[in-house]
C-alpha cells in the first residue's frame, strides 16, 4: 500500500508591531555604528589624504577654501580676518600686504561670480564658523546688477541647506553639515566625475593656499578702445548698459551687514577699482558709477561702518591690469599695499 503525502504550508507567523521595532531599531544601531565609525575614520590622520570635505553646493572652490580655513584654525587657534567678494578681490585682494603693513592674516575667502546676495547669505556661515575681527567685503558694481552668475547664486547656492542652516532654517541635512565631517566626506565624492586634480584635493595640500588666486599678464590693452569682442560680451553689455542695482542683491549687503553686527565682526567695504575705460560699459557713464558709490557711502554711514572708495584714489598704470576691472598679481600687491595705508590710518584700533 502505497501512502501519499501532501505538502501543506506552514502558516507563517504573524508581524507584530514590536517584531517592527525590532527591526527598526536594529536598521538604526547598525546606521549608528556605521556612522561613528566613519565619523572617527575621517577625524584620523588618515583625514588628511582624503580629498576635502563637500557642503553640498555646485562649488567645489568653496569646499577648498574651508578645509583651507579649517586647517589654519587648527593651527592657530583664531583667524584675524576674512576678505570676501567676487572675482575681482579674488585676483585684486592679497592678504600680504595686509599682514606686512596693517599686521592682520587674512584669509580671501572671494569665490568667481559671487554676487552681494550670495556674500550675505556665506557671511552668516562664515563668521559663525570663524569669528574672525575683521571682515573686508571687497564691492563691485556687477555684484548688485542682473548678471547670469547673480541668478544662478540664487537659485543654485544660497537655497542649499548649509548656507540656509547657517541662517537659522533648519534642515536635517543642514543640521549633518554642521557637525558631521563624514557626511561632507562623502559629499566630496560626488565630485567624481569631475577632472581628478579639481576635486581631489586634500588638506594637507592646502597649509599655504590663503585664498589668493593671482594672475599674471593681460588680456586687454587697457589703454586701447573698447575692441569689439568686449561690446559683444552680452553678460556685462546687458547688466551695465541699463545698470541698477537689484533689490535683491542690495538687500545681501544689509544681510552681510547683519551677520557681522551680530558676531561682533568689523566690517570694512573695499571698492575694488576699475580702469577708467570701464565706464565706458556704463551707460551714463561716470554718472552710474557716482550713484553707486554714493549708495555705499550713504549705507556705510548709516550703519557706522567703513567704506574705501577706490576710484580716483589710486594710481595704478596700464600694466597691472589684467582687464578692465581684474587687477593682475602686480597690481594686486599695489592696490593691496595702498589699501592697508589707508587702513592703517582709517580703521580705529587697527595696529
Amino acid at each position: 500500500m502505497t501512502r501519499s503525502f501532501v505538502l501543506m504550508d506552514k502558516p507563517s507567523p504573524s508581524v507584530t508591531l514590536r517584531d517592527i521595532a525590532s527591526s527598526i531599531r536594529r536598521t538604526l544601531l547598525a546606521l549608528a555604528v556605521v556612522c561613528l565609525s566613519g565619523e572617527a575614520l575621517v577625524r584620523a590622520p588618515l583625514a588628511a589624504h582624503l580629498p576635502a570635505p563637500g557642503v553640498g553646493t555646485p562649488l567645489r572652490q568653496l569646499d577648498l577654501k574651508l578645509a583651507a580655513l579649517d586647517a589654519r584654525l587648527a593651527e592657530q587657534g583664531v583667524i584675524d580676518c576674512i576678505i570676501l567678494g567676487s572675482s575681482m578681490p579674488l585676483l585684486g585682494l592679497d592678504p600680504n600686504p595686509l599682514a606686512d603693513r596693517l599686521g592682520v592674516e587674512c584669509f580671501n575667502f572671494s569665490l568667481n561670480g559671487m554676487s552681494a546676495a550670495g556674500a550675505g547669505a556665506l557671511a552668516h556661515a562664515l563668521l559663525q564658523r570663524y569669528r574672525p575681527t575683521l571682515l573686508i567685503y571687497g564691492v563691485e558694481m556687477r555684484a548688485f546688477a542682473a548678471i547670469d552668475s547673480a541668478t544662478q547664486w540664487r537659485q543654485l547656492v544660497i537655497p542649499r541647506p548649509w548656507l540656509q542652516y547657517a541662517r537659522g532654517q533648519f534642515t536635517l541635512e543642514g543640521w549633518l553639515l554642521a557637525r558631521s565631517r563624514f557626511y561632507g566626506q562623502l559629499l566630496a565624492f560626488s565630485y567624481w566625475a569631475e577632472p581628478l586634480g579639481e576635486w581631489w584635493v586634500t588638506p594637507t595640500s592646502l597649509e599655504d593656499y590663503d585664498g589668493f588666486e593671482p594672475i599674471d599678464g593681460q588680456s586687454i590693452d587697457v589703454t586701447q578702445p573698447l575692441s569689439e569682442p568686449e561690446l559683444t560680451q552680452r553678460e556685462i553689455v546687458a547688466s551695465l548698459r541699463d545698470y541698477r542695482i537689484l533689490p535683491e542683491e542690495w538687500a545681501g549687503l544689509e544681510d552681510l551687514a547683519r551677520a557681522a553686527a551680530a558676531s561682533g565682526t568689523r566690517l570694512v567695504l573695499v571698492e575694488m577699482p576699475v580702469h577708467e575705460s570701464f565706464l565706458l560699459y556704463l551707460g551714463n557713464g561716470a554718472a552710474d558709477h557716482a550713484a553707486f558709490i554714493q549708495a555705499l557711502e550713504d549705507f556705510s554711514t548709516a550703519n557706522e561702518f567703513l567704506f574705501v572708495p577706490s576710484f580716483g584714489q589710486v594710481d595704478l598704470p596700464p600694466a597691472v591690469w589684467a582687464d578692465r576691472n581684474h587687477l593682475n598679481r602686480a597690481g594686486a600687491q599695489q592696490f593691496s599695499a595702498w589699501l592697508a595705508a589707508r587702513l592703517k590710518i582709517q580703521l580705529p584700533g587697527a595696529p
